[in-house]
């Protein structure tokens, strides 16, 4: 379990333009763009909801230390919450990262056989690139809510000439899978992030991979595997327990070795998750930044948002958008899409209204 309490930035502020206006106020730089001048600090209650229990002034935080004494290690919390000393310098050279989609399948749920013969997923993978793409995404085998899982035979047949030829060219490459084979043959051939959904629950020989070459590791809460995962997921509360996962599987890595200046976490939106829970997650996106880790959030056209909007992920842009913007401003650093220009259009057009 951990600590009794969470902590969460609050009135965050985009850009100079407004710090300049309000220089009574204390404002901690949180990432490129953003700053915070409170903390939130929440308990969960006896029906496991999450209070707010105290609110922090960062002004006046230092002198008033020792009135949070009952919150152990607060102040090494805090810190984490803005400090980037575990974050990769090569990797997170601007805030946010954004993480185009390629999917090499028949049956994802947005694009799937798309893209799946080789012309057609180099033409995807570059056209990503123009767009402003920061690091590109392969996946050969669905994730999505009721697949199924392939071979990893087969999952490497279709993922290592795309993944060979834009590693020639430096283009920053991730692997989403979840099997040790795939991530080796990947890593063989340039890649330099794994993306796995099952946070280590899947292969066994995932560790012993990752501790063999210099790669980033996604390490992303999911309950239970694609193909049973929406069956009746049960959470005491999906925020605290998805926090407690990421300190018990970091705790994990650490004692075999692994760095966490090689670790990004990902809260899995959707991945054995129904809406309350997600939902959940999304408005205390915060919480997690006090583990001091890099954030992944995927949210691009979900099924999640086609509930809410009642239509299809062709239709779901505008809300995808929305919560793109929306993780941004909380403090998230790299988001996966499938529309890179209009994330990033919706990301710089906001920064732009506020600096």
């Amino acid at each position: 379990m951990t600590d009794e309490y969470f902590l969460e930035p609050e009135n965050i502020k985009i850009g100079r333009k407004y710090l300049k206006k309000n220089l009574n106020k204390k404002y901690i730089k949180l990432s490129e763009g953003l700053y915070f001048s409170h903390i939130d600090i929440f308990k969960k209650d006896k029906n496991n909801s999450l209070t707010n229990v105290a609110n922090l002034d960062m002004q006046f935080f230092e002198k008033k230390v020792s009135s949070f004494k009952n919150f152990e290690n607060i102040k090494e919390r805090i810190k984490k919450i803005y400090s980037k000393s575990h974050f990769p310098k090569k990797l997170f050279f601007k805030n946010p990262l954004i993480m185009g989609v390629l999917n090499l399948t028949k049956d994802s749920f947005y694009d799937g056989g798309r893209y799946f013969e080789e012309k057609s997923a180099l033409s995807k993978a570059y056209a990503l690139i123009e767009e402003g793409a920061d690091i590109i995404d392969i996946g050969a085998e669905s994730t999505r809510p009721g697949a199924h899982a392939i071979k990893s035979e087969e999952e490497i047949k279709r993922i290592l000439p795309i993944a060979s030829k834009l590693s020639k060219e430096n283009i920053l490459l991730s692997c989403d899978t979840r099997n040790s084979e795939t991530m080796q043959a990947a890593l063989d051939v340039g890649v330099k992030i794994i993306n796995d959904v099952s946070g280590l629950s899947y292969d066994s020989n995932t560790l012993n991979i990752l501790k063999s070459y210099d790669c980033f590791y996604v390490l992303t809460h999911s309950q239970g595997k694609p193909s049973v995962m929406q069956n009746n997921p049960q959470y005491n509360n999906s925020v605290c327990d998805v926090y407690d996962f990421f300190n018990e599987r970091l705790k994990f890595l650490s004692s075999q070795g692994f760095p966490l200046s090689k670790i990004i976490i990902d809260p899995g939106i959707g991945f054995g998750k129904n809406d309350i829970h997600n939902f959940n997650i999304l408005k205390h996106l915060g919480i997690f930044l006090d583990i001091g880790l890099p954030i992944l959030i995927g949210l691009s056209r979900k099924s999640l948002i086609g509930r809410f909007i009642n239509d299809t992920p062709k239709n779901s842009l505008s809300c995808s958008l929305v919560l793109a913007v929306d993780a941004y401003m909380k403090g998230v650093n790299l988001i996966r899409v499938h529309d890179v220009k209009e994330t990033i259009n919706a990301i710089n057009i906001i920064k732009h209204a506020n600096y």
